[in-house]
This record gives C-alpha cells, sequence and structure tokens, in this order.
C-alpha cells in the first residue's frame, strides 16, 4: 500500500472552493458563467481551479512521488477517475468546499455551514430509490453517498479511510472483478469505494448528514437545470462510460494478460450479439 501522510484534523471548513477541469483555458461559457456564479455567491471565500498539470503538482507536493505514481497508473482516458482521487487527497490535506465542475448552488455557503462542521454526508433524494443505489453496498445500506461535492475539515478521518481503500483498489486492480468503464470507475475510484471507505470508519469521526438539495439547494448539472440538449457528458473528450478499457495501466505479466483474457472475452461475447441479430 502506498504510504500516506497523516493531516492533523482541522476544527473548521476553510473557506475555500475547489473545482477541476482538464485545461482551465479552454473552459466552456456555461462554465465560465456558473463560476462567476458561485464566487459572486460566495464573496469572502478562495476559489480555486485545478488543470491536469495543477492536480499533479498538488499530490506531489503533499503526498511525494510514490502517491504520484499511483495515480498515474489510472488511465488518462479515464480522466473522471483521476480526479477521483485527486480530489479525496486534496480535501484530505486542505479541506474546504470541492464540487464538480458541472455543479453549482444557489445560497451562499456562509448560510449553510455551521461552525461545528466538520464533514457533510448526503445521500440521493429519489422518490423511486433508484438513484446511488448499488449491489455492490448492500452490507451497508445499500446507497451511495455523494461525492460530487466534498465539504470537510481538513484531515478528516473519513477522506483517509477512502483514500487507503482507492490506493488499494489501484494497487490491486483485477478487470474481472471491478470491471471497466462506468461501473469500474464506480467502483474503484468512485462513489461505491467512497461509501465503503466512510463507512468503514462513520461512528469515529463527527459529521452532519443533510439533503444536498433541498437542505443545500446545490445542484448536481446546470445542464439537467437548463434544460439543454447536451448533458455535462459533454465535458469530456470521450465519457468514460463508453470506454471498455482496463481502469488501470497494467503494470505487471499477471496483470496484462488479465486484461488481455478480459478484452479477448468482451470480443468474442459482442461476436456471438451480432450473429445472434443476424
Amino acid at each position: 500500500m502506498v504510504d500516506l501522510n497523516s493531516f492533523c484534523m482541522g476544527t473548521r471548513v476553510p473557506k475555500v472552493i475547489h473545482q477541476t477541469y482538464h485545461e482551465v483555458n479552454d473552459l466552456p461559457l456555461e462554465i465560465q458563467n456558473n463560476i462567476i456564479k458561485i464566487q459572486q455567491l460566495n464573496p469572502l471565500w478562495e476559489y480555486r481551479l485545478y488543470s491536469d498539470t495543477d492536480m499533479e503538482s498538488v499530490i506531489l507536493k503533499n503526498y511525494g512521488p510514490d502517491m504520484l505514481r499511483c495515480f498515474n497508473q489510472i488511465d488518462p482516458d479515464y480522466g473522471p477517475a483521476r480526479a477521483d482521487l485527486f480530489r479525496y487527497l486534496l480535501m484530505y490535506a486542505e479541506g474546504g468546499v470541492y464540487l464538480d465542475i458541472k455543479s453549482s448552488m444557489n445560497v451562499s455557503l456562509d448560510n449553510l455551514l455551521s461552525e461545528d462542521d466538520l464533514f457533510v454526508l448526503s445521500k440521493w433524494n429519489d422518490d423511486k430509490g433508484v438513484l446511488g443505489r448499488h449491489t455492490e453496498l448492500l452490507d451497508v445500506g445499500g446507497y451511495e453517498y455523494q461525492q460530487w461535492f466534498i465539504i470537510t475539515v481538513p484531515g478528516h478521518l473519513f477522506l483517509k479511510a477512502v483514500i487507503e481503500r482507492v490506493t488499494s483498489n489501484i494497487q490491486n486492480y483485477n478487470i474481472f472483478k471491478s470491471g471497466v468503464g462506468k461501473t469500474g470507475v464506480l467502483n474503484v475510484t468512485g462513489p461505491v469505494a467512497y461509501t465503503l471507505g466512510i463507512e468503514s470508519v462513520k461512528g469515529l469521526a463527527g459529521y452532519r448528514e443533510v439533503c444536498i438539495r433541498s437542505d443545500f439547494d446545490f445542484i448536481y448539472s446546470i445542464y439537467e437545470r437548463n434544460n439543454q440538449e447536451k448533458d455535462h457528458k459533454m465535458l469530456f473528450k470521450k465519457h468514460y462510460s463508453l470506454l471498455k478499457k482496463p481502469i488501470i495501466i497494467p503494470q505487471t505479466i499477471v496483470s496484462f494478460i488479465s486484461c488481455w483474457l478480459y478484452s479477448l472475452g468482451s470480443r468474442v461475447k459482442h461476436s456471438f450479439k451480432k450473429s445472434a441479430i443476424k
């Protein structure tokens, strides 16, 4: 396992808003407008936007070369998986409010956060009980904690546990068990890993659980809000849900062979389907 620097747990959520985008000089207009809105709502908060290059610099500074190598084992085409690990590392070291680049808010953070908030948790508010439900989470209630936002003090135990789980998932990646594409990202770095990490230590640190829509009025996607025909998938050169290759770049002969066998099996399965259609 990668050695993980321990950071002292803070007592207040720092007034810093963090977001990431692969190229900060090439922001879509709607994202630029959303950033302006967030800044106007929170004039007393510092705003930071990280590019892909910035992410590597922050990881190296706070965690060193071993963690950066672990981060770089994630295939670059799986940008959201890299962003997952980065947000955990960033927020564990620095704290504040992380928000996905497609997400927004309608109320100032100063009107939402309490002085004694240490960590904010939320599950999906879905009347049908479908959103955020995963069979991998049945032992802990079945539903994921949302990680498109993270609100935390620095050094919170929840994020330490999440980072340990995600780095272990990366180093022990089994393509047959964890999968590829959207399912693989959910399991290896995303909400499934995030939820399992938190649940493993949930009774050991303070937190507040809210409904992020009704209690905080956060917006998951500005594209859904604006009823645009395009959605947030257009932010990625190739959306990770469409990828069929391994999430983690093979590091050993065994992992390379496993990935090759998985790919071969997928091609054979696809050929049978095409034959059946004909």
